[in-house]
């Protein structure tokens, strides 16, 4: 048998594609709660700051009518919830604050370019903040899965600039620049929940996987467990007599999934030319693993095999595999992984 059982191919069932859903869900929902509490957070600020200025206002003025809207200023802040809200209170102030100044346009139309740039400027403040809020959500989420944030670092900096610009800089074009930055936030979030997503695929098989190995007598050697910066994910398990086994989950075409066998006794024997018997005891280790992933909800496909003329499986092995009827009265809504060609970088 100049071949030998390397790679197996995983769908998903609909319970496990579930799953994966709501965690990303989960996700996303944790991420809006993130910069709905810095949004909420900014208002609290922006309410306390128009309650002193309506408080300064009340001992400057005297006349009755505009006390009497400082008094509703007053309540309306008392009650603000939303930024239109907050903004109705502080036009009521803006009128308060031009006509206790007397009847000069000059003072008018200062007080109005005031606050017009304390109304953007709020404004950017906020959005500022709100970003900043989300990207820390996105870069918590992305160290926990060990996987890296695109443009990150790129919009943190971004961040620490435009929070100086909108003190000494153009509001205007802050906001601008901030929905652009949300743009990118945007697209860096999109990017991370398909490589978490991936990559709790990925986990999901080797987890199924390593739980019949003590069933064919390996024990899983924890220590060995290691992540590459590819996507794969792999594994060590040792027999009593030392026999090595390695597993690893690697990406495939299309967004699907591979997952890679082999063994020490296997490799040593194809070396001295006398692979088969170690060949076929791989297979039946891979048989037992294969089906107890499948009671997880993850079908693996038929052994694939390496080598220079590709021997088909032994029968045993073939008949392991559902026939297409069966597997889709059982799963579906499974997900379809589609063979990666070439020489995987496991087999040497």
């Amino acid at each position: 048998m100049s071949g030998s059982p390397k790679y197996s191919f995983a769908k998903f069932g609909r319970q496990v594609n579930e799953q994966l859903l709501r965690d990303q869900r989960a996700r996303r929902e944790r991420r809006e709660r993130a910069a709905v509490q810095e949004r909420d957070s900014a208002l609290r600020d922006e309410r306390r700051a128009a309650t002193e200025r309506q408080r300064r206002l009340a001992a400057e003025v005297s006349d009755t009518g505009l006390r009497q809207k400082l008094a509703e200023a007053q309540s309306r802040l008392d009650r603000v919830t939303t930024e239109s809200e907050l903004a109705a209170a502080t036009g009521l102030l803006d009128q308060v604050e031009r006509r206790n100044a007397g009847p000069r346009a000059s003072f008018d139309l200062v007080a109005a370019q005031r606050a017009e740039r304390e109304r953007q400027r709020r404004a950017g403040d906020t959005r500022i903040r709100e970003l900043t809020a989300r990207l820390r959500a996105l870069e918590q989420d992305a160290r926990a899965a060990g996987v890296p944030l695109r443009d990150g670092a790129r919009a943190a900096e971004a961040l620490e600039l435009l929070s100086a610009q909108v003190v000494h800089g153009d509001i205007a074009d802050v906001l601008r620049l901030c929905s652009g930055l949300e743009k990118r936030l945007d697209a860096s979030e999109e990017a991370l929940d398909a490589a978490i997503d991936q990559l709790s695929r990925r986990r999901a098989i080797l987890g199924s996987l390593i739980k019949a190995l003590p069933e064919v007598g390996f024990a899983v050697d924890r220590g060995s467990l290691s992540e590459s910066a590819d996507g794969a994910i792999g594994l060590r398990a040792v027999r009593a007599g030392g026999e090595t086994m390695a597993v690893v989950v690697e990406p495939a075409d299309e967004g699907g999934h591979r997952v890679l066998y082999t063994s020490d006794r296997l490799q040593q024997e194809q070396r001295q030319g006398r692979g088969e018997a170690a060949c076929a005891k791989l297979v039946e280790v891979i048989d037992t693993v294969q089906a107890s992933a499948g009671h997880d909800g993850i079908e693996l496909s038929a052994v694939g095999w390496d080598g220079p003329d590709r021997p088909p499986p032994p029968p045993h092995n073939a008949t392991r595999r559902p026939h297409a009827e069966e597997a889709a009265a059982r799963r579906p809504h499974a997900e379809e992984v589609k063979q990666q060609k070439g020489r995987p970088p496991w087999a040497h």
